[in-house]
C-alpha cells in the first residue's frame, strides 16, 4: 500500500500531473488512494471494503493472541475489553441529569459550595 504520513495514517499514492509531488492525503480506509483520487468511487469502495474483510480472520487471531499472552497483564486486558466493547457494547459514557431548579437556584448551590470548599486542599 502507500506510505505512513506524520499521523501513522496511510498516504496517498497518487500523484500530481502539474508538479509530480505525491498527494499529501490520507486514503480511503483499505484502499490506496484518497476521495480526491478515486477513493470515493464505488468499485474502490468495494475493493477497499473487500481487503479489509480479508483481514477480518487475521486480526481475530491475532487478537486471540494477545488476549492469552501472559506476559504482558496489560495488553491482554485491554485486548480482551476491546472485544467485549465491540461484541457487547460499551459501558455507558454519559449521563443525562434533569434538575427541577432554575438557573438563579443552581448558581446559589454552587457557590455555596464553592465556599464551603474553598480551603479544601483536594483539586
Amino acid at each position: 500500500m502507500g506510505g505512513t504520513n506524520r499521523m501513522g495514517a496511510q498516504q496517498c499514492t497518487a500523484h500530481s500531473k502539474q508538479s509530480g509531488k505525491r498527494c499529501k492525503q490520507n486514503v480511503v480506509p483499505g484502499a490506496v488512494v484518497c476521495h480526491y483520487h478515486g477513493g470515493a468511487a464505488p468499485q474502490v469502495r468495494e475493493a477497499a471494503e473487500e481487503r479489509l474483510r480479508k483481514l477480518q480472520h487475521p486480526a481475530i487471531d491475532r487478537i486471540a493472541k494477545l488476549i492469552d499472552q501472559e506476559q504482558f497483564p496489560s495488553v491482554s486486558y485491554a485486548a480482551s475489553k476491546d472485544v467485549l466493547d465491540r461484541t457487547m457494547g460499551r459501558a455507558t459514557e454519559t449521563l443525562d441529569v434533569k434538575h427541577s431548579a432554575n438557573e438563579d437556584q443552581l448558581i446559589a448551590i454552587l457557590n455555596a459550595w464553592k465556599l464551603a470548599h474553598r480551603n479544601d486542599p483536594r483539586p
